[in-house]
């Protein structure tokens, strides 16, 4: 398993690290900045949604094979709903290659 690190270049290094393989995803909603989404635990130095979002578009090149999400509350602890539009914004580009026939093997 490769660990691609923060810092510049993470799209290319997390594609260079990536290269050749089929990838399962788990999403941790925690390992986003505090503030964006409602999880039980917050983490200061977490991604931006645009940092989740290059990620996301350099694995949809892959062969997925599955997405998790955890670590997701369905409001915060004042009560508020939980807003995952921007989330979904963020992993849409691994969503529409699960739900594609080719990311089944038909075509």
């Amino acid at each position: 398993i490769a660990v691609v690190a923060e810092g510049a270049e993470r799209g290319h290094r997390l594609r260079q690290a990536s290269k050749g393989r089929r990838v399962y995803i788990q999403l941790d909603g925690d390992v986003l900045e505090a503030g964006l989404l409602a999880t039980e635990y917050q983490s200061l130095d977490g991604l931006s949604y645009a940092d989740l979002r290059e990620a996301f578009e350099v694995l949809a090149d892959h062969e997925v094979l599955g997405l998790e999400i955890a670590e997701y509350e369905a409001a915060w602890l004042d009560g508020r709903p939980n807003q995952p539009e921007r989330l979904m914004d963020a992993i849409m580009p691994v969503a529409q290659r699960i739900g594609s026939h080719q990311a089944w093997g038909r075509d």
